[in-house]
C-alpha cells in the first residue's frame, strides 16, 4: 500500500519478530524488561532497539491482529522514513491496523472506536499542537485524544483527493531520514489555503468519515 506513495525500488525491505503473549503476566514482565517507560495498560509495543514487537492476546483474534498490524507499521515507517513526526507514525499505524484482505482486494475501513471518541465530549486538540506534538504529550492525560486525532488526520490525508499531497509529503520524509520534518510548516506551504483551510476541511470531513473506506 505504501507503493502508492513511495516508488517500490526506493523502498527498504522490512523484517520484524512479532511475539504474541497469551499470558498477561508474561507480557508485562517482557514489557518491563524491554520498554519499562511504557504505560502498563498497553496491549502492544515495538522496540526500535531490538526490532521486536510484542502483542498481548486477550481472547480476541481480531484485536491481536490489529495490534500486530499497528506495530508492524512502525517497522515499515522506521525503515523508510527514519525520524518522523509522532502523529504520522502513530496515525498511519492506526490506519493500517484496520486493513482487511479479501483475495487481491485490500480495504481499510474507518476506526469506529476513534470516531466515537472524536464525536464525544473529549477535549479538542488543535491541529498545530497535533502536528508539533512531543512524546511527553503522547503519554499525558490527553494520550487517547492524540491517538484519535492522529488516526483521523492520517486517514483524511490518504483520501484520493489528498493523495498527491500525501505522496510528496512521504517522499520528502524518505529523502532525509535523519531530520524530523516540520509538518506544520509543510502543510502551511503546500496545502491549498494553508493550515487554517486544512483544519476546516479535515474537521468537516471527520463528521462524515464513518461511511468512507479506503480501497487498494
Amino acid at each position: 500500500m505504501y507503493t502508492h506513495y513511495l516508488s517500490k525500488h526506493n523502498m527498504s525491505k522490512s523484517a520484524i519478530d512479532v511475539l504474541v503473549f497469551g499470558n498477561k503476566t508474561a507480557y508485562q514482565a517482557y514489557r518491563k524488561k524491554i520498554a519499562p517507560s511504557l504505560q502498563s495498560e498497553s496491549v502492544g509495543f515495538y522496540s526500535w532497539r531490538d526490532n521486536k514487537a510484542a502483542v498481548l492476546y486477550n481472547s480476541s483474534i481480531a484485536e491481536a491482529e490489529r495490534t500486530a498490524l499497528h506495530e508492524a507499521t512502525h517497522v515499515i515507517n522506521a525503515k523508510n522514513f527514519g525520524r518522523m513526526p509522532k502523529w504520522f507514525n502513530e496515525g498511519m499505524a492506526d490506519v493500517f491496523s484496520m486493513t482487511t484482505v479479501t483475495g487481491q482486494y485490500i480495504s481499510i475501513p474507518p476506526a469506529f472506536h476513534r470516531l466515537r471518541f472524536l464525536n464525544s465530549a473529549a477535549p479538542r486538540i488543535l491541529l498545530i499542537d497535533l502536528l508539533r506534538s512531543t512524546t511527553a504529550q503522547w503519554v499525558s492525560e490527553q494520550r487517547a485524544g492524540y491517538y484519535a486525532y492522529a488516526w483521523s488526520l492520517a486517514f483524511f490525508l490518504m483520501q484520493p483527493r489528498n493523495q498527491p499531497l500525501m505522496k510528496v509529503f512521504q517522499q520528502t520524509m524518505a529523502r532525509d531520514k535523519c531530520d524530523v520534518i516540520d509538518s506544520a510548516d509543510y502543510f502551511e506551504t503546500n496545502y491549498p489555503g494553508g493550515l487554517q483551510k486544512l483544519d476546516r476541511d479535515w474537521r468537516s470531513w471527520q463528521r462524515s468519515a464513518s461511511g468512507i473506506t479506503l480501497a487498494f
